[in-house]
């Protein structure tokens, strides 16, 4: 797995899909919008891939603003995609695939309580883990 800082044509796509998602909820991003856009989408038969992108992405800026992790780009056997990472290490979660994931379960969740997990375990894996640097 290849992890690296995201090139700014990444970070205009990252402003891009937030700004999507503040104009589907027409407000700031906060928790409470975010869990509109995720409730929007449990339980549709069809998703608009590029509204469940900004919902994931939505869903990772609060874990950003929760926390002292930063946006990075992973690459793998599975293809590339926009995560967070624990700075400088190679520990990462995935909110784009953590939403789909839950979207195509039809999981009802609370939002806040997903973000609070996701810092939660990040920083203890952290804190407990010998991870490579990048």
């Amino acid at each position: 797995m290849e992890i690296r800082q995201l090139t700014p044509n990444e970070f205009e796509a990252l402003s891009d899909a937030l700004d999507l998602a503040r104009r589907l909820v027409d407000r700031a991003i906060d928790t409470d919008a975010v869990q509109e856009l995720y409730d929007s989408l449990v339980g549709m038969n069809e998703r608009p891939d590029h509204v469940t992108i900004a919902t994931g992405l939505a869903f990772g800026q609060l874990i950003i603003e929760a926390s002292e992790f930063e946006w990075a780009r992973i690459k793998d056997e599975y293809g590339e995609e926009t995560c967070i990472a624990v700075k400088d290490t190679e520990l990462i979660c995935a909110p784009i695939s953590m939403i789909q994931k839950r979207l195509n379960q039809n999981e009802k969740l609370s939002i806040s309580d997903l973000v609070d997990g996701t810092v939660q375990t990040m920083n203890n894996k952290a804190a407990s883990a010998d991870y490579r640097p990048r």
